[in-house]
């Protein structure tokens, strides 16, 4: 009995490691999410499902804030801005709101920062600020 305890010790490591793969924190503000919805946003609707985000739009403007209306269908999943400080988590029938304002043009990709099963390497959606 002693032998299944101690091999529970590694594999809740391992978890550990796992889940708080992909958070970070630039430190930069401009990378931040806002906690108000501005009167100039750009909404977007996004849905994570197995292995996928879906975009209702993918070009946005600079310098403009984009709201992006989060759902997930199924399973649990971390909703990240690749080279942002945003990372917010969402399951099954929830829906979240982030507002993110970005400082320049060019190509973001939203990654899934939760481990979320075999296909989690595939759940990449990139999107254009121009």
């Amino acid at each position: 009995m002693k032998f299944r305890s101690l091999m529970t010790i590694p594999v809740f490591a391992v978890l550990v490691a796992v889940t708080g793969c992909g958070t970070s924190d630039s430190g930069n503000s401009n990378t931040s999410a806002q906690t108000s919805v501005p009167k100039d946003a750009q909404v977007v609707h996004v849905t994570a499902q197995d292995y996928s985000w879906t975009l209702d739009k993918s070009t946005f403007k600079d310098n403009q804030p984009i709201v992006f209306d989060l759902s997930c269908t199924s399973g649990s999943h971390g909703f990240a801005i690749s080279g942002t400080n945003i990372n917010v988590p969402i399951a099954s029938g929830q829906t979240k709101t982030v507002v993110w304002t970005p400082k320049k043009a060019g190509t973001y990709t939203i990654v899934c920062s939760k481990f979320c099963g075999p296909g989690h390497e595939q759940m990449v959606q990139k999107f254009k600020v121009v």
